[in-house]
């Protein structure tokens, strides 16, 4: 329970649970001052023949509209893929599509991604990160 400063309360109430093969199950429900009630159910898991972790959440809000999230990230020889879609109550989507790759020898990591909004407008960037070297 928090109490805010003219007195007013607010109760946060989690639970976990591991459904055994390396994945998760949690929900949680805040309840503010007035007494609305917003809930959140994720869960994960990660399934070793691919390499993939996943994970989804549904966020569902005092009057009963939802958001929800599910990330998809997948081991890559030298580095990872992964794509995010978010989706509003309203039912616009983003959707984040990305990339790295690691080259040992040199100590660089390629990233990228590129990023489509609900307008189907994209955004794309990348980068390139050389470890430096110490002064000795």
């Amino acid at each position: 329970m928090r109490t805010g400063p003219a007195g007013n309360t607010s109760t946060r109430q989690s639970n976990v649970s591991t459904t055994g093969t390396g994945g998760y199950n949690a929900s949680s429900a805040v309840t503010g001052p007035a007494g609305n009630t917003a809930t959140r159910q994720k869960s994960g898991a990660y399934d070793p023949a691919t390499k993939t972790y996943s994970s989804s959440t549904t966020t569902t809000g005092p009057g009963g509209k939802q958001a929800t999230s599910s990330t998809s990230v997948q081991a890559t020889g030298n580095g990872y893929a992964r794509t995010t879609t978010h989706a509003g109550p309203n039912g616009n989507s983003t959707t984040t599509q990305g990339q790295a790759t690691y080259d040992a020898s040199t100590g660089t990591v390629n990233q990228s991604r590129t990023t489509t909004g609900p307008n189907g407008k994209t955004s794309s960037e990348s980068r390139t990160v050389t470890r430096g070297t110490t002064p000795q």
